[in-house]
């Protein structure tokens, strides 16, 4: 850590002339926040000069996972300025999420700097196994990754004869899933024909001297081709309390990744889903979903699984390496059961027991019917109502029915409004019901809002108007949020 009289100072990399930028200001250190943009090499070449280097070799941000105090942002500097506080900028202490801003930072010219890019160093990191990995170059000091833009495999071949695989690469990688990275970009644009002995021999737009923007998303990552790789896919489902219930991940070259859910059809999803929930022991119906279970840290290894549906593990299917760099996740429900049969019904989030939000349970989960905001009320009818409340022991007649908006949640959301219609005779909300079966889809709780009914009592059950009238406080009060779509008191 480099610390100045300057007011500004580097941390995070034990060197004097690179790292994050902070600055000093209202009596604490506080970060620089980069907004739409607004952190290029001149700026980096300020700050530089106010730590007393020559020059400026690399500016980047990134985006961090942790709330800091920013102190400065939007930071424009003309290039002569001798201090970052000449430049013109926001000037606030504040806490704030960093999904709002990137935080930046400088690689300065060292004393004494010698550039000799002809050899440079190269290593694989963000793997357990030695040939794969993300590709990082040292240089000036400071480890920094290549850029995917353009690598393909004829790069990631030299990257891996320079490492000493002779046999080459196996899959050039352009997403994020040996990460995550912080630092500067080196190489950017790197296009090799594949015979070059050296990296630095194929083309390339030259090292340092530029400005990468968030190159956590960006970097190129390679598996090189090894004997001594175990070829067997591992799977296992994450993300839910349920062990049979989750995100699908697969173990490869070291590493756990997502299966993105996007496949050329659905039967081949199907096919696909049932080799899953084979190799991991369960002979029955499976339901399928998307991005429900995501994470952050769980990129997508693969895509577009082409499997006939006999396979008896994933090993057997052709896959194709995913270029995803977006959070998004294939979701499955196992199980030994068959999801064909009569679904309970059962309301939750008041504190009075025939009012709630309904949930309906399918193969051993409990999810709600849920609406986006802005679809016709005229999707829900009175009859599909009754038919719920009578299923539940109550009266078939409804009370009200009301949309409740919820808090964001991993809760599972098994129907459209559309997709249940009852006539009003059915026993079983099962008989309403037009989607053969159900999918796990992810709750956004912007967008979306469950199904909360209340039913009229029997009268043994219950003894006045103010009871019924007190149901629809407590979802409102439980629940929060609420749009009431039909009045029938």
């Amino acid at each position: 850590m480099l610390y100045s009289d300057t007011h500004v100072r580097l941390t995070g990399y034990n060197l004097t002339h690179a790292g994050r930028v902070e600055v000093f200001s209202n009596g604490i250190w506080g970060r620089v926040c980069n907004v739409w943009g607004s952190w290029h090499q001149k700026e980096a070449a300020v700050v530089c000069r106010q730590l007393g280097f020559q020059g400026v070799i690399a500016a980047f941000s990134y985006l961090s996972d942790s709330a800091q105090f920013v102190v400065m942002s939007r930071v424009q500097c003309v290039g002569n300025e001798t201090s970052l506080q000449q430049c013109q900028h926001d000037d606030f202490v504040n806490i704030i999420p960093l999904h709002s801003c990137q935080e930046v930072g400088v690689v300065c010219k060292p004393h004494n700097f010698y550039s000799d890019d002809s050899n440079v160093s190269i290593r694989l990191q963000g793997s357990s196994l030695p040939n794969a990995g993300r590709i990082e170059i040292l240089y000036a000091g400071v480890w920094g990754a290549i850029s995917s833009y353009h690598w393909d495999l004829n790069d990631a071949t030299v990257v891996c004869r320079q490492l000493g695989y002779k046999a080459g690469a196996e899959a050039a990688l352009r997403n994020r899933v040996y990460g995550p990275f912080i630092g500067p970009v080196w190489l950017k644009n790197l296009q090799c024909i594949g015979r070059e002995k050296h990296m630095m021999q194929c083309a390339h737009d030259g090292i340092a001297n530029k400005t990468e923007r968030s190159p956590a998303t960006r970097f190129a990552s390679v598996i090189c081709k090894d004997s001594k790789m175990p070829e067997e896919l591992k799977v296992r489902l994450r993300g839910s309390h349920q062990p049979n219930m989750g995100r699908i991940e697969v173990y490869f070259a070291g590493k756990w990744g997502a299966i993105h859910p996007w496949f050329r059809t659905s039967s081949m999803k199907r096919n696909a889903l049932t080799v899953v929930c084979r190799q991991l022991g369960y002979a029955g119906d499976s339901l399928s979903g998307h991005n429900i279970f995501c994470s952050e840290a769980v990129l997508p290894w693969f895509t577009n699984l082409r499997c006939k549906g006999s396979e008896t593990s994933l090993n057997q299917c052709g896959l194709d390496f995913s270029s995803h760099t977006s959070v998004k996740c294939m979701n499955v429900l196992c199980t030994n059961e068959k999801a064909a049969s009569g679904y309970a019904l059962r309301l939750r989030g008041s504190s009075t027991p025939h009012a709630g939000r309904v949930e309906i349970k399918i193969l051993g989960i409990w999810g709600s019917i849920f609406r986006k905001h802005g679809s016709s009320d005229r999707h829900f009818s009175s009859e599909t109502q009754r038919v719920m409340c009578r299923q539940l022991g109550y009266d078939d007649s409804i009370l009200d029915t009301i949309w409740l908006q919820i808090g964001q949640s991993h809760r599972v959301r098994w129907f459209r409004d559309y997709e249940i219609r009852c006539s009003g005779n059915e026993r079983n909300i099962r008989d309403c019901i037009s989607s053969p079966l159900p999918q796990l889809i992810r709750q956004d709780h912007n967008f979306a809002t469950n199904l909360g009914v209340v039913c009229k009592p029997n009268v043994s059950q219950i003894n006045g108007e103010f009871r019924i009238l007190s149901a629809q406080s407590a979802i409102r009060v439980g629940e929060g949020k609420h749009k009431s779509m039909k009045q029938q008191i």
